[in-house]
């Protein structure tokens, strides 16, 4: 996926407090999550289409989840039927740390 032509309002409080790669990550999961969820509030991805999108490596993007996912930028749970490994997660983008990160089902 190329991203060109729009852009995406990131939280001030995530330029503040992620660093580089969680900001990369958050900044185009929230661009997604826009484009996609426009009545939804969750939307389905893949890691390694994430890993893609962001020009990162599949083992750095499933690190950046896990550390997004303990700060309570993103929720998660696993997609598909009964947890299906071949199937995209489905991810809840917050525009706003909460104060109890809720991980719907643990990271693999």
């Amino acid at each position: 996926m190329e991203i060109k032509k729009n852009f995406t309002q990131v939280p001030n409080e995530a330029i503040m407090t992620l660093d580089e790669t969680e900001l990369k990550v958050y900044a185009v999961m929230l661009y997604q999550y826009n484009l996609f969820t426009r009545n939804n509030k969750e939307y389905y991805r893949k890691k390694e289409t994430i890993a893609d999108d962001c020009g990162l490596s599949l083992s750095t993007v499933k690190r950046t989840l896990k550390r997004l996912i303990s700060k309570g930028w993103i929720e998660y749970r696993k997609g598909g039927r009964n947890g299906s490994s071949n199937m995209a997660n489905v991810y809840k983008i917050n525009e706003g740390v909460k104060n109890n990160p809720v991980i719907i089902e643990g990271e693999d």
